[in-house]
């Protein structure tokens, strides 16, 4: 029970962890944000994170060489499916 529950619970990054695994500064990540190139992060009080399964999306697209527009676009998806499971947790309570 406690495995399946550990395989559940979604791993978040902070800011220094992602911009390191992102081989980028945390203000070139800033930077990535504003553009539309990277996700915005999720606020938990003065916490900024990132969701690690929607971090390595997003890296993946960088080594695979997508285009900008192809990125943007990603960085849209991921965004719009994140506010659409906040809706449904919110259903859902």
């Amino acid at each position: 029970m406690v495995n399946k529950a550990k395989k559940m619970m979604k791993r978040y990054l902070r800011k220094f962890a992602f911009a390191e695994r992102m081989g980028r500064s945390q203000n070139s990540l800033d930077d990535l944000v504003r553009a539309g190139l990277c996700m915005k992060p999720v606020k938990v009080q003065r916490m900024a994170l990132w969701p690690e399964d929607e971090a390595i999306q997003l890296m993946a697209a960088f080594e695979a060489g997508m285009s900008i527009k192809e990125v943007k676009d990603l960085v849209i998806e991921i965004e719009s499916n994140r506010a659409e499971a906040a809706a449904k947790l919110l259903e859902v309570a």
